[in-house]
């Protein structure tokens, strides 16, 4: 970020085919190994899609699953249910409408249907990886890091399936991707056009997924903030309100018409599902007691990495889970840690001599050893949260002293690291408030919308020569490891070894 840092971008062309390369592999699971209706949702996603092909926007508590995904489901004379995901607003199932059109045009099957419209989670999965090469190149000058941050990122077990399925959170994912790449070109350039761009694509990303909201909101106070602390000795008080009102109108008024809407029809700003078959009696439990009655964050990381479900009971008899386990999930608990290692490290001594920070290093290499030998997946799980959640907030407490610096790299830092925590919270607390004595909502593919922000935290500190080099190592061992995991695991759980 800083003016002084040459920027180290890759070559286009090099970019061009590792995008390539990711959305041919993503579209290849979709087609070739992800079996239909193990993907979250989808059953509810792809009915929304066949929908909106038919020219309808289907109302939550009034519309029902296709009948066709229903006989493929439980099979045939079955009668549909009410379709949950109609909550959701429309801006993925319009974009992924017109591939079941040609595909029904072009006389496919329907399986051959879904898993056409499946290449356009493909897509957005590549275009992710794309927004994250951008991203850290920007915000680090450092390619390679770039690189590495989007490797790892796209081989994550969790995020392959979602973009080999009918989802909506690779759209969301790579909206949250691009929105943070014009926010931090905003934060060293100062052009008002580029924050404009970030509210563009929060503004997509918010008629796509209510959840980025929980992005939205700090972002805006934030980049409100910035123009007020930036604005120069000619700029009036009325230009600055003139800006903060274009970017709430542009990040926010899609989403505003979308409640009215929802108000007219539903009697709710935000409705959500409520399933009549199923009542459930709130538990009561303290706020912070509840993180010790059930492990929310530590389910949160791992499903984060990974959670494999038989959502259409077509495997197995029963629905089945299975989460990423053994090497793999110790592979990518064990980054975690380091890095928010590294960020402390980085934060907490501030200026220090090249030894010291090579003994830093080598300090958390040995820590995230030792944790790795002798803990569970399940504490290193509470561990890795405990200790990022630990970097988040150091970056704030030491980095806030630095906003008003003018190449806007700790205001960047302090803006994701706050949304990343305001998101968590907000999470927590939705699911704390109803609370009837089961876990639920512990997906880490709600954190989608904030992940390229943690990612800037968590990269920064390895925006040198070697670390950059060593992260690109650990990012191509993870897809082994992952390929390796999916050879041995998850194509048996799918039946197809």
């Amino acid at each position: 970020m800083e003016s002084s840092q040459k920027r180290k971008a890759l070559h286009p062309a090099l970019v061009g085919v590792i995008v390539l390369a990711f959305f041919l592999k993503y579209a290849a699971y979709a087609f070739f190994i992800t079996p239909l209706w193990v993907i979250p949702d989808e059953t509810g996603h792809y009915s929304y899609v066949e929908d909106i092909s038919h020219g309808d926007i289907p109302v939550l508590g009034q519309a029902q699953m296709g009948e066709d995904v229903t006989a493929s489901q439980f099979g045939p004379n079955q009668t549909p249910g009410l379709n949950w995901i109609a909550q959701h607003p429309p801006l993925y199932y319009m974009l992924a409408a017109p591939s079941l059109v040609a595909a029904r045009a072009m006389g496919l099957s329907f399986e051959s249907q879904v898993r056409s419209v499946r290449l356009v989670s493909a897509l957005f999965g590549a275009m992710t990886i794309f927004g994250f090469i951008c991203l850290i190149t920007e915000a680090t000058g450092n390619g390679i890091l770039a690189l590495a941050c989007a490797i790892f990122f796209g081989c994550t077990p969790m995020f392959i399936q979602q973009a080999s399925g009918v989802s909506h959170d690779t759209l969301v994912a790579c909206l949250a991707a691009w929105a943070t790449f014009w926010c931090a070109r905003w934060s060293t350039t100062n052009d008002f056009r580029h924050a404009i761009w970030c509210a563009i694509f929060i503004a997509l990303g918010l008629i796509t997924k209510a959840t980025v909201l929980a992005l939205a909101i700090p972002l805006y106070f934030a980049m409100s903030y910035r123009l007020w602390h930036r604005k120069s000795t000619t700029t009036t008080v009325l230009q600055v309100i003139k800006q903060a009102s274009g970017l709430w109108l542009t990040m926010f008024l899609p989403i505003c018409i979308w409640m009215i809407r929802n108000i007219l029809l539903l009697h709710h700003l935000i409705p959500s599902f409520d399933d009549p078959s199923q009542q459930h009696t709130h538990v009561a439990v303290g706020f912070f007691e509840y993180m010790h009655v059930q492990p929310f964050w530590q389910q949160c990381l791992i499903n984060y990495v990974g959670i494999f479900v038989d959502w259409g009971y077509k495997i197995h008899a029963l629905p089945t889970a299975m989460q990423v386990s053994g090497f793999a999930l110790v592979y990518f608990e064990a980054t975690f840690f380091l890095s928010a290692m590294l960020v402390l490290f980085r934060i907490l001594a501030g200026r220090i001599s090249r030894r010291a920070w090579v003994t830093s290093i080598v300090l958390a290499v040995g820590a995230t050893t030792v944790i790795a030998l002798t803990k569970t997946h399940a504490q290193f799980a509470a561990i890795d949260c405990g200790t990022i959640l630990l970097a988040l907030l150091a970056t704030v407490i030491i980095r806030v002293r630095e906003i008003s610096s003018a190449t806007g790299t700790a205001w960047l830092l302090v803006t994701g690291s706050l949304c990343v925590m305001f998101l968590a919270l907000l999470l927590y607390q939705q699911v704390w408030a109803a609370y009837y004595g089961e876990l639920r909502a512990a997906q880490g593919r709600y954190f989608y919308p904030v992940i390229p922000f943690l990612a800037v935290v968590l990269a920064y500190p390895m925006r040198g020569h070697h670390l950059s080099r060593a992260a690109l190592y650990a990012s191509i061992g993870a897809m082994l490891v992952v390929d390796n995991f999916y050879l041995h695991h998850v194509l048996k759980f799918y039946g197809q070894l």
